[in-house]
Parts: C-alpha cells; structure tokens; sequence
C-alpha cells in the first residue's frame, strides 16, 4: 500500500511537471523559428561579448515586418562585469536620458532632458525611463555583457545556428543565430548577429568573433511580429583602469554632482615641476578656439623660481621668437630674455606678491574641492577633482585630471605620483582646456643661463678646490649643486641664485681625493634702458663684492657643509679660490664645461626647433579639435624633447 502510495505521487509530481513545461512553451512557435533559419542545423557556435566594454548602438525598431515605419534610438554605453557599473547615453524619440548606476550600492546619476542631475539611492527614476528591472531584493539588477546587446539568456535558448558568410557596411561577417523563448511574456524570439569575420583581417584574434550588427524578430503571443535591427559602433574592451567609475558619458551634464560613490583624498603636488603645456582658449560657447598657445614650464618651490619657454611674434607679424620668462621671487624681479637673439629686458622689484604654493598652483586649494570618478583623457584613465572658482565671474568651476594609480604603475612610474594630465575651466564668456606632455615630478635642480640679463663685462669665471672625493660627488650631483649655490649665496650675500651659473664637478689634476668646482658670478642686472643701475636695487651685491667675501671664508679653510644628511661633508680647501674674466679661461679648465659656447649654442638651437614644433602642433591640434564634430575632448600632442 506505501509502495503504491509512493509510486502516485511521484507519478502526480510528473504529471503536474510537464503540465507546467508545456504551460512555459505553450506558445513557442517553433515555425516561426524554422521559417527564418531555414534549414540551418544547430550549431554551437556564439559571438563573442566582453565582459568590460564600451559600444555605442544605432537601433531601428518596427511596429511590424513591413518595416515602413518605425522608431531609431541611439544608445551610448560603458559596461563592466568586474565592476557591476553600467553609464548610459540614450536619445529616443520621447527624449534625451543618461544614467550612471553602481548595482553594488544601488545607487544611480539620472538625468532627463535638460533638467538637473539627480542623485537616487533607490534608482527609481533610472528604472522606469530606461528599462532596467529589479530583482526580489530591490536592487537594480544589470544583467551580462551579452545580455546588453540583446542576446538571450542561455535557459531561453531552444536552437543555436549557423548562416554562413555575408557582407554588412563592407565588412565580412558570419552570421550567427539563436531561437528562444520568454516565458515571462510568452514571446519566440529569432536573433541574427553579424559578426566580424577574424580570419580575412590579420591583425585580428581569430578567436574572438565581434559584433557588428544584429537583426531581432519577435513574435507575441497575440501573433504580431515586430522587427528591430542594431548596428554597434566601436564595440571594444575595456581594461579595469579604463573602465569609468563615475561620469564618464555624462561629464557635461553631470560633471559636477556632488555624490556619494567614491571618496579620495586630494593628492599632494611636488615642489619641484616640469612639463609642456598646451591650452585652447573658448568664448562661452566652450567649443570654438579663439586663441592657442604651448609653453615649456618649470616651477621650483625651493629655489622660488618660476620659468616659461614660449613663442611670441615679433612685432605682430608671422615671424616668431623664442623667449624665457623667469619670475624670480628671491630678488623679486622678472626677467625677459629671448633666445632667439639674446636681448634681456629685467623689471627690478617688479613681483609683489610671494611664490604660490604647490597647492595654489594646481588649484588644489580652491574651494568645496569634489571628486568625480574616472575619465580616460589622451587614453589615459584620470581621477577627476572638480573645484569651484569663485574668482571667476559666471564660473562652471575648473576640473583637474590626474593619472589613476593603476595606469602609473603600468608605466613604471610611483604609484602615489602626481600626474597632472589636463585640467578645464569653463565659465559664461570664456573657456580654458590645458593639456599636460612631458610631465616630469622633481625635475632636477635647474637655474636657467641668462648671460645677455647682466652686464657682461663683469662677468666672473671662478674655481675653487674641495678637500672631497669627487666620486662622493657625482652621484649626489643635484643635491651637491643645491647646497653649494645655497652656501656661496650666503657667503657672498647674493640674493637671486640665477647669478650663480654652471656649477660644474672635475676631478683635481693634483690629488686624487680633492674636487675641483667651477661656476660663474653675474654682476649686476641689465635694466629696461640697457643700463645697470636700477632705481631699486633688490640684489645690489656685484660680483667683484660677492667674489672677494668668497675668497675671504675660502681662505680660512674650515668652511663645510653636508650632503644626504651628513652622509657627505663637502669642505673648501685653504687658498684655493682663483676668478677670471668672462673672456680669459683657466689653464686647467675642462674644455666641454657646461658653460662653453657651442653647448650654449646648441642648447639655443634645441629651445629653437622646440618652440616651432610647438606653434605647428598646436595649429594640428586646433585643426583636430575643431573639425572632430564636438565629439568630446581628445588633445593630443606630438612628444616635446626633454632638453629643456
């Protein structure tokens, strides 16, 4: 009796198990599926979808197969599996959407049209208008990278298929299908997917089979048919630092949101920077360029030296001169020397405020700084800092860009460095985008050479001996240079140590454990009027004073100082201090010195051919810009020489 008992219920929970199998398929039309297959037996064959990607699609969907009329949508979209974060672009003909959505947190950026971003920590806005569901949990749920571009899920599958080869937009495909099923709304579904055939492109995985297109028949329960076809454009991976971690498709609607999906801290700048800049200068309409310009620029928060290296026309015409403009903050005077020709022009006491600091000068002190995410600017994935700048009349605030942690150690490089890669201020009548080359961190210890700002005929040539092996020396060379500038300017009472020229290290021809240092002493500045004595003198010392107290302390003997803290002790050797005139040369005195002519001249030529690649790229950069259809920014530059 329990054995029969035993065998009706199983035999009851049979019956009620296909009674549900034919509910679930009681409106698969396997004719529908066969009539556009054909005779195509199953295969196993799938396209190949990413898991991290971006595309964009341009859908056209119809009411009916007649295909007369019908719907387009285009669609933006930046995916990731790894990340469970999904932004989108969507343009319909009910109106304009985009979303960014972090399904870990369930936290989305919704914005309709127009009106202002909303942050939305249930997602409900972002749900409704664009389609997404969510699971019994209430939260959003994304889905797969397949199932984004409309490929059904893999239990919904009731025929795989092979079409063979075909040709769409002038690309060789294949032509891979699939048969399913929706229970939820008993709909049969016949999915062609067009995709890039590897073999015939050799520079391509053959086995990874792209997306190109797609074509999508759908039959209701009711019977209607409806035909919806997709193109994918620029359907490619994306590497974990590419992948956006905030607003990336929407920065200019949304760049600003204050939200709550990551927090940093604000990095902190070096004291010392070099780079290559180039700025594109807008009206208010941030997209058309009035003015461009690209500099070679150094700042030293120590030495409190500011230094630009520009082009700029001679008296208005196309001819082009190359300059530097040094901002001394120690005398505080600035000078204007031209490269090109050698004429300096000095405006004495001529800076009033102090040198910014590091922070100032990045912006990074602006006020209610934000962090926004990840964008990829020039291929590189920044984290975006947005500042307001109240300083600025109408502004939009200014936005920083710096290279993300992961993409530094990828080249190399600390991965706590700052690298400024661009920054944009936008405002009402105006717009600035910089672009960053060439960046260097803690550059060296540069004093620029600036014969033609001092009166040349007091130019001294000095040597001196150390009782310090020059081996000790040499390897500590930027840190040696600095602390015996610093010591010869507080000897001799020198203020700007742009006087103290060309410190160079040679090993002594008469003892192997001595050094022998050369340098030059400027005399005094060369005035706008080409005069040498200005109404205000902020380093009045000349060089035959400066000279004469070095000699002084030279000759006691027991002058030192330390290099690496203490590691090295640098010591002047008694009576060993000798000068000559700019013209007259020590015997002894290495030939190839940083300070002869033809390496003065060729350092000239360098800064020459540098600044004309500058003025022709900017120009190919502006073409580039301007004529890419405000498809977003994407500076690029030609890599600048380091000679600098």
């Amino acid at each position: 009796m329990r054995l029969y008992q035993q065998c009706s219920s199983l035999l009851l929970l049979v019956h009620i198990l296909l009674l549900v199998a034919i509910s679930c398929n009681a409106n698969y039309d396997e004719d529908f599926c066969t009539s556009i297959r054909g005779s195509a037996a199953d295969a196993d064959d799938v396209p190949y979808f990413y898991d991290d990607f971006s595309v964009l699609v341009e859908k056209t969907i119809f009411d009916d197969e007649s295909q007369e009329s019908g719907e387009v949508v285009f669609e933006t979209m930046q995916f990731s599996t790894e990340k469970k974060e999904q932004s989108v672009s969507l343009v319909t003909s009910t109106g304009k959407y985009w979303a960014y959505i972090d399904s870990k947190s369930n936290d989305c950026i919704y914005k309709q049209g127009s009106k202002k971003c909303m942050v939305e920590h249930d997602c409900a806005n972002t749900v409704e208008d664009l389609d997404f569901t969510k699971g019994d949990d209430g939260f959003i749920e994304l889905g797969t990278g397949s199932e984004k571009l409309d490929y059904p899920e893999a239990s919904t599958i009731k025929h795989k298929f092979n079409l063979g080869k075909s040709t769409e937009r002038g690309i060789n495909t294949i032509k891979l299908g699939t048969c399913a099923y929706d229970s939820n709304t008993q709909e049969t579904i016949v999915s062609i997917f067009h995709i890039l055939r590897a073999e015939d492109y050799s520079d391509l995985d053959s086995n990874k089979n792209i997306l190109i297109m797609s074509d999508i028949r759908t039959k209701k329960a009711t019977g209607a048919v409806t035909y919806e076809r997709a193109d994918y454009t620029d359907y490619k991976k994306l590497t974990s630092y590419e992948i956006s971690n905030g607003l990336q498709i929407g920065e200019d609607q949304c760049g600003s949101v204050k939200s709550k999906f990551t927090m940093k801290e604000l990095p902190k700048p070096p004291r010392q920077t070099k780079y290559t800049e180039e700025v594109f200068y807008t009206d208010g309409s941030h997209w058309e360029a009035f003015d461009i310009s690209a500099s070679v620029e150094e700042y030293n928060y120590d030495t409190k030296l500011d230094i630009s290296v520009y082009n700029e026309a001679v008296n208005g015409q196309s001819e082009k001169e190359t300059k530097t403009k040094v901002y001394d903050y120690n005398a505080i005077n600035m000078y204007d020397n031209s490269v090109s020709n050698g004429n300096c022009m000095v405006t004495p006491n001529s800076i009033t405020e102090e040198m910014v600091t590091p922070e100032t000068y990045w912006n990074l002190d602006k006020p209610n700084p934000t962090y926004l995410g990840v964008y990829s600017n020039r291929n590189i994935p920044c984290d975006v800092w947005h500042f307001e700048d109240p300083d600025e009349p109408g502004s939009e605030g200014l936005s920083l860009y710096l290279a993300t942690s992961e993409w530094l150690k990828g080249q190399g490089k600390p991965a706590d460095a700052f690298f400024p890669v661009a920054q944009i201020s936008k405002a009402s009548s105006f717009g600035s985008f910089v672009s960053y080359f060439e960046y260097r961190n803690n550059p060296g210890y540069d004093i620029p050479y600036l014969p033609g700002c001092f009166d040349e005929d007091n130019i001294l040539n000095a040597r001196l001996n150390l009782r310090t092996n020059p081996n000790d020396i040499i390897p500590r060379a930027t840190d040696f240079t600095y602390e015996l500038r610093t010591a010869l300017q507080k000897i001799s009472g020198i203020v700007s140590p742009i006087r103290i020229g060309y410190i160079t290290v040679q090993a002594s021809k008469t003892s192997s454990e001595e050094a022998l240092i050369s340098f030059i002493i400027f005399d005094k500045f060369k005035n706008e009027d080409d005069s040498f004595e200005p109404t205000v003198d902020t380093d009045p010392i000349t060089s035959a004073e400066a000279a004469k107290k070095i000699n002084t302390v030279v000759d006691k003997g027991d002058f030192k100082f330390t290099l690496n803290n203490q590691e090295v002790v640098i010591k002047f050797k008694k009576n060993s201090f000798a000068t000559a005139g700019l013209d007259d040369q020590f015997k002894y005195m290495d030939s190839s010195s940083l300070y002869s002519s033809g390496v003065m001249a060729a350092v000239a030529l360098v800064v020459l051919i540098i600044s004309l690649a500058l003025g022709t790229v900017a120009v190919l950069g502006y073409k580039r810009w301007t004529e890419s259809g405000r498809s977003g920014l994407s500076f690029g530059m030609k890599k600048m020489n380091e000679e600098l």
